[in-house]
């Protein structure tokens, strides 16, 4: 992986997971979802996954971001605009 000097990749558990987890939980509640629901929009996506990915303790791949964006009904942009605004971001 390449990455610009003085880049760093943020470990599961940081302050960036946390932020990107109560962005994804603030959508997934707006909508009235349950994680069981979310899991399944996500195409039977373990509601133990989404769970762990709200809670900032995984390190989500690009192409899982793109999925629950697409379950959410959101843009990535839509996601990242929630994340920049959460605490902790």
């Amino acid at each position: 992986m390449l990455l610009s000097q003085g880049a760093r990749v943020a470990d599961a558990h940081s302050p960036e997971h946390l932020a990107l987890g109560r962005a994804l939980r603030s959508f997934r509640k707006e909508r009235g979802w349950t994680l069981e629901e979310l899991g399944h929009r996500m195409g039977a996506v373990n509601p133990r996954y989404v769970s762990s990915c709200e809670r900032g303790e995984e390190n989500m791949t690009w192409a899982s971001l793109l999925r629950v964006c697409k379950a959410l009904e959101i843009t990535p942009r839509e996601l990242m605009e929630r994340y920049e605004g959460a605490p902790g971001a």
